[in-house]
């Protein structure tokens, strides 16, 4: 792959496109900020209740609501995300395709709900096998499995295990391209790293918990920023990936871009 060009088709597609991409954007960003701040705030109560109970009845109470909130809402958390995830990737593959895009492509996964969290639990059992054997194995799998969700979006018609099989065909070969496209965002990554290390400095003593929260919510607003400015152009440019790889595997695959490439 030429990941040079298709970072600059990723960047003439978001300025063509007939939506604003960095409203979208910012939409879908503001779901996922409220959804860690709603945790993140009612997680800091419960610490708080947990802590200043005086003992008794009351405070087992607390300890119960206290436990099955840390063990039932992130899964939950994570299940939203994964579907929310979904949808902004649908905008993307639109968008890399020139086709209309617009906030209503973010309800994409809930639509294909059952698929595509069926396809995200395959794909997470046949990783983390490989994974066991030893991590290159893990890697090569989940680069191997990594364009499924853009089959399936491309083509809801199709299962989650056939997704699967599109994704494995049209990654042979270029499983180590995918690598080296992954590590040319080195800088993306790192500046995501940076904003969400300072969440670090939040883990105190509970006298401090607060404060802690204060410098929590202060590294999500940082993470936002970052991904509010690079998001849509890295994820625009994976979509491009797609388009490319997809093509050359597949005569039938209708290249809006591809020649360019």
């Amino acid at each position: 792959m030429y990941n040079a060009g298709l970072k600059q088709a990723a960047k003439a597609s978001l300025r063509d496109t007939d939506s604003n991409p960095k409203q979208v954007l910012l939409l879908y960003l503001a779901v996922l900020f409220v959804l860690d701040l709603g945790y993140s705030l009612t997680s800091t109560f419960l610490e708080q209740a947990v802590a200043g109970s005086k003992g008794g009845f009351g405070a087992l109470g607390l300890l119960k609501s206290y436990n099955v909130w840390y063990n039932v809402a992130p899964i939950l958390i994570l299940l939203v995300n994964l579907v929310w995830n979904a949808g902004y990737t649908a905008y993307a593959l639109h968008v890399s395709r020139g086709q209309s895009a617009g906030p209503g492509d973010l309800t994409t996964g809930f639509r294909l709900l059952g698929k595509v969290l069926w396809l995200f639990i395959r794909e997470f059992v046949f990783i983390y096998l490989w994974s066991m054997l030893l991590v290159i194995p893990g890697l090569v799998a989940a680069y191997r499995y990594r364009m499924a969700i853009y089959a399936l979006l491309e083509d809801p018609s199709i299962s989650a295990g056939e997704a699967m099989e599109i994704s494995k065909r049209i990654t042979y070969g270029h499983k180590l391209e995918l690598l080296v496209l992954d590590l040319s965002f080195w800088w993306y990554y790192l500046l995501l790293g940076l904003a969400m290390g300072v969440s670090t400095y939040g883990n105190l003593t509970l006298e401090d918990l607060w404060t802690g929260f204060g410098v929590y919510l202060g590294a999500e607003a940082l993470t936002l920023v970052v991904n509010w400015l690079f998001f849509g152009y890295v994820q625009t440019t994976y979509a491009h990936a797609y388009n490319y790889l997809r093509q050359l595997s597949d005569q039938r695959y209708m290249g809006w871009q591809a020649e360019q490439l």
